[in-house]
């Protein structure tokens, strides 16, 4: 038999030729006319169930699926069924039966198979004749005798000829073009229910005698051989046709053994036959079984024994092998390698490939493919090139090298090889035109670009990112009527045009529309949330629409599948419009550095660049992936973003005991706090409190909060002024909630609170500031004015009142400093180390200690968590601290719900809590949140701490949550609405909620030993009581109500 006759291996890596085939006995250099013959049962029809193990409903219905797959293709499959082979090998005795039967005999001219079970054995064998093989899919044997034995192993014959019938045949169904579906249903037109016997043997009984099954008993019959190594005659002096079909069908019945035994009898076969016309076939079904052997091994764990074989393929390739082989196995292997996780054995073995083929210029193309597989553009590029040194008029030789140099961000030279590239083959089927119509655009050639994909349209009328370009070159054009027309239509004809919408999107970001920019990308989003560039062009809608916050969620979900600098700016940018602008510097050093005046990055992650500014530093990321000439950026935000950048590095010497620059850092404070946009005053009280933490530049802070004194009211009007405003209060929480997978949501204060509080951190910033330089009687006055505009109880207004201690004692004023320093230590947790402050200047004050634990208690910090109960004493069952529910995991921000509203939480504070009444009444039921239990917020007590062993401890069971509820009504009892209802949590967190129609409100709150201050507020009206203190310890509380009254003109 030639050659090209037999299967070639295609693409069998990771397809066929990783399957292992069935185990059989061996058979090369056996002849079936040397063996006995045995008298073998008669042929019944395309299911032979001898050894009735096949249930009646799956022998009809495979009976019906084989009789209208001879109908439908050409190819006869039969079944057999036989209780054992007795002392026959099962290839030895299938061989003989398939000569009997006339079906699946090597010789026969029809395209027959035949399937021999032995029940005993548990053993599968396939015969088919050569006629048949050339029309098989690669590799269909193999996994067809693995599909049945896997079943049969344990008994579930009918299951194992199910699940291998319907493989083969879907697998043929594929090749042949039709389905499965077409073959498993009634009998086709033209057949018959009973399936005549077609070519008898003439030996064969007829069909109404009774079937001799050969049957040997336990006693007589030699246990089944196992797999045997064939004996390998010398060949004959004299070769004949016979001797090259005998030698051709031994190399194919190869494909049925398992991948180990199959290499061996292939080599040695090519020992036994160095002259056969088969050896090109055995040696490449050899290259094929190393590689699937290796493949196969890696799987399994062995990962040294899987790159024995895998190099063994490479090294054992011949230099003239098919191409065929190449592209389809041994090219593969590296990729294989790689995606296994073993890179340096990946490139390696592209090394291997390299040296050895490196003279074919197609061959070198295909190895540049793996590079660009795993996104080496430079190792791409650099095969790609030598290739065109070889072949300079190949053509696909300047497509890869366009394709090297475009992921490598060299877009001009990359579009000057697709150019070259379309030259030598204009009528290109790779792209080609499209990847240079894409960089043009890229390059703003809108006008080259829109020709480019009009041409390319014209070729290939289907290509979405051709139309796609089309239509957002003709809107960098300015043919905006034009541009939305055919915006609308492909649309219409195709709305999931992912590259349409995405790119729109962020093009009407970029343009200033935000809303229809926004309402693509919403639709870009659901169709593949997962795609970088969508959720960066939701993000910058949504930052456009002045909701920073959504866009952040946006973009932590992209962080997920993306890591590029260009998704960290991104990132940054929001966060710095929420005034967030720790965590923004933080994302900002994690791609950036910043020296000389210049910011520098790895674009993709592995190309340094360096540029003035942000804009022009990301442009060939945005270039290169989206093709988008203009930035949905502008020059303002960027230099914000810049100076930011400068300032944290300033600031964040990698060595502590190096004292910072004071005008280098100075100076850049006061860079990024320039400017004349609402958000200054906010980068004004960032820079300065950094300077106040540091200890440098102590007179720029001062200045810093003084220039924000008088823009503060206009601070407070901004969407995000409840975020920016407590920013550093949310630090902790949202640090916690990220790294949950979460963002908090937090929902707007009233804006008299909010700006109580930010005229208070001016005045807390300038006293301490001054405070630190030594001045300390205008630090004083400052930090009084701070203790009198915050809002009691806040975390802020703690510190405030702690740093007004400090500055009195500085001043000598004792008596006054001990009071504030009570006063801030009694109204948040226990801290030892401001306790130990307190105790040391009461000593000095008052001589001893007497009389200070009245005023704060003998042990605040063992007292605040319940104690552990007695040993002896199992009534007494401690009361755990509430936990607060986990935030939710990420997800991309389009398609689940948001997390429970949080404000301002310190420290110590948990993640948000679920508010399920949120949905049944009109205005959102706000959340508090609970402790964390860690080791810093909460010190373990001893066992005994607090207990006292004659007090039974109360046994009660902790609820994550309570609810606080009330009704604000007028003296005649009629409902006020919308009142704006404060709550301040023992830890400070500042929450508001308003009345509905019917004068209710509700939060949902953490449990707490120390009470939450409820405050009424509506313009035009007082109310009595001015505030409640309700304490929540374990159970709702209810009707905390408020009497309204319309406020008299003075």
């Amino acid at each position: 038999m030639k050659l090209s006759s037999h299967r070639s291996p295609g693409s069998a890596l990771f397809s066929s030729i990783v399957i292992g085939a069935v185990f059989c006995a061996g058979y090369l250099g056996l002849n079936s006319r040397a063996q006995d013959k045995t008298q073998l049962p008669a042929r019944t029809g395309y299911v032979n169930d001898f050894a009735h193990v096949v249930d009646d409903p799956t022998r009809q219905r495979l009976d019906t699926i084989l009789d209208n797959l001879k109908t439908r293709s050409g190819i006869e499959l039969n079944l057999a069924t036989v209780q054992t082979t007795g002392n026959q090998d099962i290839f030895v005795f299938s061989r003989q039966l398939a000569g009997d039967w006339g079906v699946g005999s090597r010789g026969s001219s029809r395209k027959t198979l035949l399937l021999v079970v032995s029940v005993d054995e548990k053993a599968v064998f396939t015969q088919l004749s050569r006629s048949v093989q050339r029309e098989l899919p690669e590799g269909i044997l193999g996994e067809f005798n693995q599909r049945v034995r896997g079943p049969i192993s344990s008994g579930r014959f009918s299951q194992g000829l199910t699940d291998g019938v319907d493989h083969f045949i879907a697998a043929l169904a594929k090749k042949l073009g039709f389905s499965l579906q077409d073959i498993d249903q009634a009998q086709l037109v033209g057949s018959t229910a009973s399936v005549a016997v077609s070519d008898p043997s003439p030996t064969a009984t007829s069909s109404n005698e009774a079937v001799a099954t050969p049957v040997m008993t336990a006693t007589n019959r030699e246990a089944p051989p196992s797999p045997s190594r064939p004996r390998i005659e010398a060949p004959s002096n004299t070769p004949s046709t016979t001797d090259d079909e005998d030698e051709s069908e031994d190399v194919e019945l190869t494909l049925t053994l398992p991948l180990a035994d199959r290499i061996v009898k292939l080599k040695e076969f090519l020992d036994a036959y160095p002259n056969s016309k088969s050896r090109p076939r055995a040696i490449e079904l050899l290259i094929s079984s190393y590689a699937g052997l290796g493949d196969q091994r890696l799987k399994n764990g062995d990962t040294l024994g899987g790159i024995e074989q895998l190099v063994l393929a490479i090294n054992e390739a011949p230099t003239n092998m098919s191409d065929k082989l190449f592209s389809g196995v041994v090219s593969q292997i590296p990729l294989n390698l790689f995606y296994r996780g073993q890179r340096n054995a990946a490139i390696e073995a592209a090394q291997k490939i390299e040296k050895k083929f490196g003279a074919d210029p197609k061959r070198l193309l295909t190895l540049a493919g793996f590079y660009l597989g795993i996104e080496e553009g430079n190792e791409a590029a650099r095969l790609a090139a030598e290739a065109v040194k070889l072949a300079p008029d190949l053509a696909e030789a300047h497509h890869v090298l366009g394709r090297a140099l475009h992921i490598s961000l060299r877009l001009d030279e990359a579009a000057a090889e697709y150019k070259r590239a379309l030259e030598l083959d204009p009528n290109s089927k790779k792209g080609t035109r499209r990847s240079l119509a894409d960089l043009n655009r890229a390059a703003g050639k809108a006008e080259e670009a829109l020709e480019l994909y009009r041409e390319q349209l014209g070729a290939e009328p289907s290509d979405k990112a051709a139309r796609a370009g089309m239509v957002l070159s003709l809107l960098d054009l300015g043919r905006f009527d034009e541009g939305n027309k055919e915006l609308t239509a492909t649309l219409q004809e195709d709305p999931r045009n992912l590259a349409l919408l995405t790119g729109a999107a962020y093009w009407f970001a970029a343009h200033n529309e935000a809303d229809r920019s926004l309402e693509l990308a919403r639709k870009s989003v659901q169709l593949e949330p997962r795609y970088t560039w969508s959720q960066i062009a939701l993000a910058r809608a949504l930052t456009g629409n002045k909701r920073p916050m959504e866009a952040e969620r946006a973009l932590r979900f992209a962080r997920q599948y993306g890591n590029f600098p260009t998704l960290d700016y991104e990132l940054a940018n929001v966060l710095s419009a929420a005034g967030l602008y720790e965590e923004a510097a933080e994302v900002l050093l994690q791609s950036f550095t910043f020296k000389d005046d210049k910011i520098e990055a790895r674009l993709a992650g592995r190309i340094p660049a360096q540029e003035s500014d942000f804009i022009l530093l990301l442009a060939p990321e945005r270039r290169a992936a989206i093709f988008q000439f203009a930035a949905a950026d502008n020059k303002n935000d960027a230099a914000i973003l810049k100076a930011l950048l400068a300032f944290a590095t300033a600031t964040n010497q990698a060595n502590e005991s190096v004292k910072l620059d004071e005008a280098i850092v100075g100076g850049a404070a006061k860079e990024f706090a320039s400017g004349a946009d609402d958000m200054r005053v906010y980068r004004q009280l960032y820079a300065a409190g950094v300077l106040i933490r540091k200890g440098v530049a102590l007179q720029t802070a001062y200045e810093l909060t003084e220039a924000a004194r008088s823009s503060v009211e206009t601070a407070v009007g901004i969407p995000v002024a409840t975020v920016a405003v407590q920013a550093e209060e949310l630090r902790d929480i949202r640090a916690r909630a990220i790294a949950k997978g979460a963002t908090p949501d937090v929902p707007d204060a009233p804006r008299n609170v909010l700006a109580n509080i930010l005229r208070g951190r001016v005045e807390d910033s300038a006293g301490w500031a001054l405070y630190n330089q030594g001045k300390t009687d205008e630090a004083i006055e400052h930090l009084k004015r701070a203790a009198g505009i915050l809002p009691e109880g806040i975390p802020l207004w703690r510190t405030a009142l702690w740093h007004l201690g400090a500055a009195l004692d500085q001043a000598g004023n004792k008596q006054e400093a001990l009071a504030y320093y009570i006063k801030s230590y009694n109204s948040g947790d226990p801290d030892p180390g401001r306790r130990a402050v307190i105790e040391h200047l009461y000593q000095k004050t008052n001589g001893s200690l007497d009389g200070l634990d009245e005023q704060i208690g003998a042990n605040r910090v063992a007292a605040s968590i319940s104690p552990q109960p007695r040993a002896d004493k199992p009534g007494a069952v401690e009361t755990p601290s509430p936990s607060a529910p986990e935030p939710q995991t990420a997800a991309s921000p389009e398609l689940t719900p948001t997390p429970a509203p949080v404000v301002a939480p310190t420290a110590a504070e948990a993640a948000p809590v679920a508010t399920p009444e949120a949905t049944q009444t009109p205005t959102p039921s706000p959340t508090a949140e609970g402790p964390v239990q860690s080791p810093a917020a909460s010190p373990e007590p001893s066992p005994s701490a607090g207990t006292q062993e004659d007090v039974p401890v109360i046994r009660l069971k902790a609820r994550a949550t309570v609810k606080i509820t009330g009704t604000v009504r007028d003296a005649n009892k009629a409902p006020i609405s919308n009142v704006v209802v404060v709550l301040i949590s023992p830890r400070g967190t500042v929450l508001a909620t308003t009345t509905d129609t019917e004068g209710n409100y509700s939060f949902i709150v953490s449990p707490s030993q120390h009470g939450y201050r409820v405050i009424p507020s509506k313009d035009g009206y007082t109310f009595q009581p001015v505030d409640k203190l309700v304490v929540s310890f374990n159970e709702d509380q209810k009707e905390v109500g408020f009497v309204g009254a319309v406020s008299r003109a003075p």
